[in-house]
């Protein structure tokens, strides 16, 4: 399954292939580094989430788990409120349009604590969105939280 990198685009390079695959996109800039978002009209043409409604709905806490990721969350000691609080400065890191059980993305959020967390979670236009896993990045596999060693 192919894996893309946003932060590995060039900012002046808008061929489809650099751009994950994506017909049209901008860069958004954060408190962490650069990161690639999907415009608008892609994502509707699709029927796939948009960044607004990732965030929107994570931080209203209108998600669901997989089982996978209720595990993870309980044994990493994620909570409901760290994840609706990640929510509200969720980035898209990684898009992966080719996973296995469908498009998702990874998104990098901080707590009001200041703990970073990592989600993987579905971009199909569902009521809830569901959250496939969830982490702390690792300072081993991550430069910083956005960027892959």
């Amino acid at each position: 399954m192919g894996r893309t990198r946003g932060p590995q685009a060039t900012k002046g390079d808008r061929s489809p292939k650099a751009i994950c695959g994506f017909n049209d996109a901008k860069w958004a800039s954060s408190s962490t580094g650069a990161s690639l978002v999907a415009s608008e009209w892609w994502h509707e043409s699709l029927n796939v989430k948009t960044l607004g409604d990732i965030r929107s709905q994570l931080a209203s806490g209108a998600f669901e788990f997989s089982e996978h990721a209720f595990i993870r969350s309980v044994e990493r000691n994620i909570s409901e409120k760290e994840i609706r609080e990640a929510g509200l400065t969720a980035n898209v890191v990684e898009e992966y349009p080719d996973d296995k059980y469908g498009p998702s993305v990874l998104v990098f959020g901080i707590t009001e604590s200041g703990r970073p967390i990592h989600a993987q979670v579905s971009t199909t236009d569902t009521r809830l969105i569901r959250i496939i896993t969830l982490y702390e990045p690792d300072p081993d596999e991550w430069l910083n939280a956005t960027v892959r060693r």
